[in-house]
């Protein structure tokens, strides 16, 4: 969910020095293999981007030119504060001046600000992302960090039971929730501190830090907050039931006038049910205040892509196909006469060749 440059990863054990000059001292971590510090393994003020970063600022540098976007100041400037006020107004994080007797024990790790260009076949528009820069995080190795996620027979399963289903006037709809991380309603069970992103330096006192107190992008645990408080959601507020073999594959208790069927994968519901079902899910979520994009109703001109698969239905008929999203697009042919054959086999092997 968070974006990781290869170069972050040249120096695991190398503290991270904060922006400013304040003496904000990091906790130690153990020693771990690889190459002792030197020359090219001192501390970086620079700020790291993807390319991907690089090139929607520089879109978002020529759609301001061509009058496209026209958000006040400078780009991604209201975003971030946007991003910021938000987070904060949600009770996610606060600000708290570093003080050593609190935190001089405590790791205190690095955040970013992720900066894209949405919508850019539509309407553009400028949108920031805070994440904490959470790799080498001993800390999660005592914690839960692995939240269940559909399997693919459970998925199987809602489709093969969808033609017949839909010839009964049930639809297949999606559901997309939006920063679904920062929604969950549970707390960290343990102490997050983070420095403020290099681009919010200059507007904060120095030495303020940012205390995590919900599910942050960039956070090991997380996914599992998030997942907890869906999931929930889902049984207690649609009175809905998991199956015997997998906790993201839920049905409703209720009767036939409400029927539905759930597929839960991180952010994302697939839904086969009744139009009852439908309206109460819909009011359900409103009530619960959680932010996602209008629902997705698969038509014979609108596909569904959920998990990577992309699924369509055929015009006139209770036809569907379910495909993988471009997966095998990926696979190329490993050069068997090449010096890293092994590492190119490895790779198409991950791709599911």
């Amino acid at each position: 969910p968070y974006y990781r440059p290869d170069h972050l990863w040249t120096d695991p054990d190398a503290p991270h020095a904060p922006p400013t000059d304040v003496t904000v001292p990091l906790a130690a971590q153990p020693r771990r293999r690889g190459r002792p510090r030197g020359l090219k393994n001192k501390d970086k003020l620079e700020v790291y981007i993807t390319k991907k970063e690089e090139a929607d600022y520089e879109l978002a540098i020529k759609l301001r030119n061509d009058g496209v976007i026209t958000t006040p100041g400078t780009p991604f400037e209201a975003s971030d504060d946007q991003e910021i006020s938000d987070l904060v107004g949600r009770g996610v994080f606060e600000f708290e001046q570093y003080d050593k007797e609190r935190h001089g024990g405590i790791r205190i790790f690095k955040s970013r600000l992720v900066r894209e260009v949405k919508g850019k076949t539509t309407k553009p528009y400028e949108k920031s992302r805070l994440v904490i820069q959470g790799y080498q995080d001993h800390g999660k190795e005592a914690i839960l960090t692995q939240s269940p996620t559909i399997q693919r027979c459970s998925q199987r399963v809602i489709m093969a039971l969808a033609p017949v289903l839909v010839q009964r006037g049930m639809s297949i709809e999606l559901r997309d929730i939006t920063q679904a991380y920062p929604q969950a309603q549970t707390n960290l069970q343990r102490t997050i501190l983070a420095h403020l992103p290099s681009e919010l330096v200059s507007k904060y006192p120095e030495g303020t830090l940012l205390h995590v107190i919900k599910p942050l992008y960039g956070i090991a645990e997380a996914g599992v907050h998030w997942w907890t408080t869906y999931h929930s959601h889902h049984r207690e507020e649609l009175d809905m039931s998991t199956s015997t073999y997998d906790p993201c594959l839920l049905i409703t208790n209720g009767d036939a006038d409400a029927f539905g069927l759930v597929g839960m994968q991180t952010d994302d519901t697939l839904m086969l049910g009744t139009a009852v079902f439908s309206s109460l899910e819909e009011k359900k979520l409103e009530e619960a205040q959680f932010r996602s994009k209008p629902k997705t109703v698969l038509t014979p001109d609108m596909q569904l892509d959920f998990n990577g698969c992309t699924l369509t239905i055929e015009k006139g008929e209770a036809i569907l196909n379910l495909k993988q999203k471009g997966q095998g697009g990926k696979i190329k042919l490993v050069d068997i006469k090449a010096y890293d054959r092994a590492q190119q086999y490895t790779e198409q092997r991950a791709r599911g060749a």
